[in-house]
């Protein structure tokens, strides 16, 4: 169990770095020989070539070797920060990357079409629309040849052994552009579910807000109402009690009751008013206030 769980962990370390980059397998030096000169790729172009312009074999060409040269990069290139393909790869794979990006840079620089009149002053997407214009038919060209699925699959099946095929096509650029994508895609999921997150919560933030803000609202609502009607009743029992002194005091100064209740009910309007007052007046802060509250609540989104 213990030499099964060295053999993972052997294999991971082989072909897998931890930041996902690819690293060099114990069969990739064994392979390179495989990997064809700049000759033969010319050549095996040319064959096939039919009727094909001479700058549609440049481009093919020039697509290809930058494929094959990227491939040998990511074959023997270590994580970010880590040792780079020409401390790494051996030295026929440095031979070959060399010669394989000296002939895409002299395609790349010399070898392009001139530019058709009646292609001149149109976009890159009629251009490609007419499908007759040259320069932008080159470009596409060797675009699809370095990056593309079929193409790369084209490359792996006619220089490498069967064994090594799936190899070559996972450490390909096109592959490569594929799983950046992925991951890009990935992020772009994440964020998108992150932000709506953020929404429902933001949402339901608003939404407990907004009920506070109703409950506490309508709370200091009836504080309040309940404070301007006490104030009311006070007034009322005061000017009662005053009424009543004014018609029933004599010339002497005092008041005159009709019986013992009457006398009551006139001390407890004079001592009942202030109280109603204090009372009413406390209703009507704490009214006033709570509907500050609500109104910052409701407006804020925070409490």
């Amino acid at each position: 169990m213990k030499r099964l769980a060295r053999l993972v962990l052997l294999l991971l370390l082989v072909y897998a770095s931890p930041d996902g980059r690819a690293q060099p397998g114990h069969d990739d030096a064994g392979f390179l020989s495989d990997y064809p000169s700049v000759e033969r790729v010319r050549a095996d172009f040319a064959a096939r070539a039919d009727a094909a312009p001479a700058w549609e074999i440049d481009a093919r060409t020039a697509g290809r070797v930058r494929l094959l040269a990227e491939t040998l990069e990511e074959t023997w290139s270590g994580p970010p920060g880590g040792a780079s393909f020409e401390e790494v790869a051996p030295a026929g794979a440095r031979r070959l990357h060399e010669s394989y990006m000296r002939e895409f840079e002299r395609i790349y620089a010399s070898k392009r079409p001139p530019s058709q009149r009646e292609c001149n002053g149109r976009s890159i997407a009629e251009q490609q629309a007419m499908g007759t214009c040259a320069l932008v038919n080159f470009f596409d060209t060797i675009g699809r040849y370095h990056q593309g699925a079929e193409e790369t699959r084209e490359t792996a099946a006619l220089y490498f052994a069967p064994s090594y095929q799936d190899r070559f096509i996972h450490l390909s650029p096109g592959r490569q552009q594929e799983a950046a994508e992925a991951r890009q895609a990935e992020e772009a999921r994440q964020a998108q579910a992150r932000a709506a997150d953020e929404a429902d919560r933001t949402r339901w933030k608003w939404l407990n807000a907004l009920t506070m803000a109703a409950v506490v609202g309508v709370f200091s609502a009836v504080l309040f109402v309940a404070g301007i009607l006490l104030l009311r009743k006070a007034f009322r029992l005061h000017h009662e009690a005053s009424v009543y002194e004014f018609e029933n005091t004599t010339d002497g100064g005092v008041v005159q009751f009709a019986d013992h209740a009457s006398a009551v009910r006139h001390r407890n309007r004079k001592d009942f008013a202030p109280r109603l007052i204090s009372l009413a007046l406390v209703l009507l802060l704490a009214g006033s206030g709570g509907l500050f509250v609500a109104f910052l609540v409701a407006t804020t989104g925070s409490f």
